[in-house]
């Protein structure tokens, strides 16, 4: 399955993991290193970092990052916001104010 435009904008084209099946120790490495990216690349109010994890052997690799993720009803942002009981509007205060 390749993750196109229609798996991106059509509901239900596409399934999104919350939490990630990752191991805790895997998810404490990630968060890390993706604040220390998004500190050095200077970056204010809301990015997505990617990653990809290989199934055999479980490495993980950095895909890129959007430093202008999607607000839809669909988009990743909101629901991972949501996800961490984080309201759509507090969601857009907070990207407000930290890029201010």
């Amino acid at each position: 399955m390749h993750y196109d435009y229609i798996a991106k904008y059509t509901k239900n084209k596409s399934s999104h993991y919350l939490p990630a099946r990752i191991s805790k120790v895997q998810y404490k490495f990630l968060m890390k290193i993706s604040k220390e990216i998004f500190r050095v690349c200077n970056c204010k109010g809301i990015a997505r970092i990617d990653y990809i994890m290989n199934k055999k052997n479980g490495k993980i690799f950095f895909l890129e990052m959007n430093t202008h993720p999607g607000l839809t009803k669909l988009s990743l942002a909101p629901e991972q916001a949501n996800y961490k009981r984080l309201s759509y509007i507090n969601l857009l205060k907070q990207i407000i104010n930290s890029s201010l």
